[in-house]
């Protein structure tokens, strides 16, 4: 596994924990995380800049995807789809050295293996809606 992917990993299982637990302190959370999670120096660096950026950007990213996630509010999707979304719209909108097309394919393949049977498909429609608006290739 690339440590991107390693990394995106990562920066779920803290968003998820985050979500989850309502929790604030980010100093904590990642402090406890990576105790938990020992990972390279570069996973944590870019699974950090992923997490802290999201949550900045939280509104935002929410509101968009919401218009594109038809027929599902953020309340009704899973934990783990909500957060891969969070993460890849993120990446689409704010991290613009990043292509389109390697932010949805992995967001599909964590979707794989961390959310259901049907995750990967739901991420894909959506996301693909979203590059599409934003004319990203």
């Amino acid at each position: 596994m690339g440590k991107r992917r390693q990394s995106r990993e990562e920066a779920l299982k803290v968003l998820y924990q985050i979500d989850l637990c309502k929790r604030k302190d980010l100093v904590e959370v990642f402090a406890f995380h990576w105790e938990q999670n020992p990972s390279p120096a570069e996973v944590k660096e870019f699974a950090q800049q992923l997490v802290i950026q999201t949550l900045q950007q939280q509104e935002e990213i929410d509101t968009t995807i919401q218009r594109f996630s038809k027929n599902w509010t953020l309340d009704r999707m899973s934990y783990i789809d909500r957060n891969i979304l969070r993460m890849a719209v993120c990446e689409l909108r704010f991290m613009q050295d990043i292509p389109a097309k390697v932010t949805i394919n992995e967001a599909i393949e964590v979707a794989k293996r961390f959310g259901t049977e049907k995750s990967a498909i739901f991420i894909n429609g959506v996301l693909d809606g979203i590059k599409n608006e934003l004319g990203k290739v």
